[in-house]
């Protein structure tokens, strides 16, 4: 699996092939894949990342936060909230607060 694909599936629109790469094992190829479901502004990408912000691994809920800010839908400032109330790692919590405010822009 390449960049290039993930960017591809994005173009298409493949939502299902850019989940099942987010919830693979290759944490970088996942990242990126989150990224780019950010990139496609429709409820089944915005609901896999609020999925997302729950994975066990730190790096997924990092670009799942970011992503979140990215997409730009309104509602997502209750998940970023909820994550700046509850979560006791700092850098979830200031870039939950970041993408909260990109939100505001």
């Amino acid at each position: 699996m390449s960049n290039r694909k993930i960017e591809k599936f994005a173009k298409k629109e493949k939502i299902d092939k850019l989940i099942g790469i987010a919830e693979g094992k290759n944490i970088e190829l996942a990242k990126e894949a989150i990224a780019a479901l950010a990139t496609i502004k429709k409820d089944e990408s915005f609901n896999h990342l609020v999925v997302s912000l729950r994975n066990p691994n730190k790096e997924i809920r990092l670009a799942a936060i970011r992503a979140m800010g990215d997409i730009g839908y309104d509602r997502g400032r209750t998940h970023l909230a909820h994550l700046i109330d509850t979560d006791s790692d700092n850098e979830i919590v200031e870039a939950a607060k970041e993408a909260s405010l990109k939100l505001n822009e």
